[in-house]
């Protein structure tokens, strides 16, 4: 079955399994990572869909020496447990920062379906711990001195949102406080919790709730290098938000 991200925008990649170590570790297209490398975390999920619902597999992101990056572990259970093969046809959708929908055909170019599969991601974990980002082209990433991100609010990130992993790598984000500031100039305190994985908590729930956000919604995240390099040791980081809704709210 052709699935719904077919003639849409999202980036994606192919793959042909070919070789005789594409079960250890898979390389992803040169230009692919060139294009959203800087977007990607360490350690992405690939879900499939089976038996009327999905399957996900954490994979590391990984250098192998001549090759690049490559999907390296986690890749090897992903290929035993769908039973993948020589010359099968893969489609890499990049549904969010974290998130690969993977599609998966036969030589003959016909859809192998499956039945249930385990994985090795909970559903229920995946969704309560990361808010789904959204993939920006390059030039809307990174613009001079400034880094940014989106991301889709759900429900079940009303008292806490995860940063990627990269966003924080790529600033070099060091205190746990610091301020989120809209773009009609209000302010909210907040604080950074987490060891390995970052995530915005104390103060969060009150940006929510002040801002009048609703599922779908999508919050634009901006990091000024210049802004930040300046004596702000009293507030802490700063981080600028653009909010556009999925739908005007009465009254609004």
């Amino acid at each position: 079955m052709m699935n719904n991200n077919m003639g849409q925008s999202k980036p994606a990649f192919f793959k042909v399994l070919i070789g005789d170590d594409f079960a250890t570790h898979l390389r992803l297209p040169p230009y692919f990572i060139y294009k959203f490398g800087k977007l990607l975390p360490e350690c992405p999920i690939l879900t499939v869909e089976c038996g009327g619902g999905e399957a996900s597999w954490r994979v590391k992101l990984g250098e192998v020496a001549a090759e690049g990056r490559c999907f390296t572990d986690g890749w090897p259970e992903f290929v035993r447990d769908l039973g993948l093969g020589r010359h099968d046809f893969l489609v890499f959708w990049l549904e969010s920062q974290s998130k690969f929908l993977v599609e998966v055909f036969n030589e003959d170019g016909t859809a192998k379906e499956f039945d249930c599969l385990q994985g090795n991601v909970s559903p229920r974990k995946e969704d309560a711990c990361e808010l789904d980002v959204v993939p920006s082209s390059p030039t809307n990433v990174i613009k001079g001195k400034t880094l940014s991100f989106s991301a889709k609010f759900k429900r079940s990130n009303r008292y806490r949102a995860p940063i990627p992993a990269n966003f924080m790598r790529e600033t070099g984000i060091k205190s746990k406080w610091g301020v989120v500031k809209d773009t009609t100039g209000r302010e909210w305190p907040m604080r950074i919790n987490g060891d390995r994985s970052k995530e915005l908590g104390k103060g969060w729930s009150d940006f929510t709730t002040q801002s009048r956000l609703l599922p779908g919604d999508t919050c634009t995240f901006t990091y000024n290098y210049d802004e930040n390099e300046q004596d702000n040791t009293s507030r802490g980081w700063l981080l600028r938000v653009a909010v556009q809704r999925l739908r005007k709210s009465i009254g609004q």
